[in-house]
């Protein structure tokens, strides 16, 4: 990844909260989060303007992206089942 992206990517990432960045982070490839941990570690503070550019960012892009839903039975269950496993989901 560019510098820029993993650096707009560690950004999205600290948004999230540790718990969800956490779990995102799990399912990315080593090398990947090898250099997002190593961006985040070495930001120190993200002003409120940058953050809100990366979030902006992330609105507009998957707003475009077909498929996307915010909402809805299968989002709910993907929720249940980050949060809680499989079983409390169905």
């Amino acid at each position: 990844m560019k510098d820029t992206a993993v650096r707009k990517a560690a950004v999205f990432l600290m948004a999230l909260g540790p718990d969800v960045a956490g779990q995102v982070m799990a399912k990315l490839p080593e090398d990947m989060v090898e250099d997002l941990t190593h961006t985040i570690a070495g930001m120190g503070h993200v002003n409120y303007a940058e953050k809100k550019t990366v979030l902006s960012d992330f609105i507009a892009i998957s707003s475009q992206i077909s498929g996307i839903a915010f909402g809805g039975e299968e989002t709910a269950k993907q929720i249940l089942e980050a949060g809680f496993g499989s079983r409390l989901a169905t």
